[in-house]
């Protein structure tokens, strides 16, 4: 073939390359995400994963900055954690990612504000340490979500002001729940069982709102304000569920409030505390309202007016939920992803969507898309965080990634098309090329002739040209 018909079967071939579907296949790197969290509209921050970045929790702590979420994996950590950051510390299932203090050390401590700390097991902070949970001279703080066991206090508030304990299971700790020096604070919907001491303790400390925890089977006092050296004043205790433990509860004659009022209520004492037969506020109407008729006295300074006749059930936590589809459903390397969340929420709060795509790549967003550049089973992963109060929500499929395929029935008759074209021009310059040849074979003969002559005419001296 001569270099007229390769020049165009190399230009047929590269056209046919050209029909062969692929996309661009660069990629995100696998370095920490970045997003914008509940700390201010305009703030950039990074998810961090343990132990995808960091082998450690505490390493990834001091690795990170204010805002920062660091997301762990399920597992067990040993030993202590300090957060000194102002950050969102989430496991991604509280039963399953455990931080153990193994009875050496307290198990969390919070030196910074603003800092929520949901999702885990919290375990053995017990002697010679204290804490599952020490939250020194900080406000702004959430500890939520959490199971909390086997700790000497499970959750310890000192010199602490204007935070939120809600949503945690405390079970088997000598003291469930303990507040010292701390006001303004929030406990709310825990549930504090088989305490080996007190389920929850104040010890000077006022304005708290004690609303809606379960506190049942501790040894000593369901709640307890201990001694005239202890004072304990203006707290809001109501819609608790006291049962079924040994002491009862006590409080020394500190003055504080113990129901909402009516109609909300107060709190429940035990099923055999009085009955219900009469309704409204000074519960003298005919009919019941779920509201005994009788005031529940502590003692001569603290009643509760409206005790309640059935355990109050707290409205649960709005979980975020997660799941995703993607698009094509049976991709090819070289294929572009779509992946989209299929729950969109809408309850006033900010979430953050986070993918993990399986092949140490990640994204951000409720809908993205990603290129894959090797066949292969990835696992994908959706994370879906409530910016506001540190749920997570978690959801993981397998996606299979096949070698690359022509992308439609265009493409073949495209590639029939160019291929035809390429044998049809192979064959035009054959048929050029032999029949050149063929002429050249004619023309050998009269040149030889002509040769045979020019010679003989020469040596007689007569020149032929």
């Amino acid at each position: 073939m001569n270099s007229h018909a390769s020049f165009f079967v190399i230009i047929l071939v590269c056209l046919l390359a050209s029909s062969w579907h692929f996309t661009d296949a660069s990629y995100e790197t696998g370095s920490a995400m970045f997003l914008s969290v509940g700390y201010g509209a305009s703030s950039v921050r990074r998810i961090i994963y343990v132990p995808d970045d960091f082998e450690k929790i505490q390493e990834a702590i001091n690795n990170s900055t204010d805002g920062d979420i660091v997301l762990v994996r399920p597992g067990t950590y040993t030993g202590s954690i300090v957060i000194n950051r102002r950050i969102f510390l989430i496991g991604a299932n509280k039963s399953t990612t455990i931080l153990d203090g193994e009875r050496k050390s307290d198990v969390v401590t919070i030196e910074k504000d603003n800092v929520v700390l949901t999702g885990f097991t919290i375990r053995n902070g017990n002697f010679p340490a204290r804490y599952g949970v020490h939250i020194n001279n900080r406000v702004n703080v959430t500890v939520q979500n959490n199971i909390i066991i086997n700790n000497f206090d499970g959750i310890n508030l000192y010199y602490a002001n204007s935070n939120t304990i809600r949503w945690n299971n405390l079970l088997n700790n000598h003291y469930g729940i303990f507040l010292a020096h701390s006001s303004g604070n929030v406990v709310y919907a825990n549930n504090v069982s088989a305490s080996e001491w007190n389920g929850i303790e104040l010890d000077w400390s006022d304005q708290n709102v004690i609303e809606a925890n379960t506190v049942s089977f501790s040894q000593a006092y369901g709640l307890e304000i201990p001694g005239y050296h202890t004072p304990a004043r203006n707290n809001l205790f109501f819609h608790n569920n006291f049962f079924n433990n040994t002491l009862g509860v006590r409080v020394y004659g500190y003055i504080n409030l113990w129901s909402k009022g009516y109609p909300a209520g107060g709190n429940f004492w035990g099923f055999s505390v009085g009955v219900d037969e009469f309704s409204g506020p000074a519960q003298n109407q005919p009919g019941s309202d779920g509201i005994i008729d009788t005031p529940y006295r502590i003692d001569a300074n603290n009643i509760d007016q409206y005790p309640l006749v059935n355990p109050f059930n707290p409205s649960p936590p709005n979980i975020p939920k997660a799941d995703f589809s993607f698009m094509p459903e049976k991709p090819f390397v070289g294929n572009t992803v779509t992946f989209s969340s299929l729950f969109a929420h809408s309850d006033g709060n900010a979430f953050s969507y986070f993918w993990n795509f399986g092949d140490g790549t990640r994204a951000q967003g409720a809908n993205t898309t990603h290129v894959y550049v090797s066949p292969s089973f990835y696992p994908v992963d959706l994370y879906v965080i409530d910016n506001t109060q540190g749920f997570l929500a978690i959801e993981s499929k397998l996606i299979k990634i096949e070698e690359p395929q022509f992308s439609n029935v265009a493409t073949y008759m495209t590639i029939g098309i160019i291929t035809s074209a390429i044998v049809a021009i192979v064959a035009y310059f054959t048929r050029i090329n032999k029949r050149r040849d063929k002429l050249d074979s004619h023309k050998e003969p009269n040149l030889k002739k002509i040769t045979h002559s020019t010679l003989h005419h020469s040596k007689k001296g007569i020149n032929i040209y």
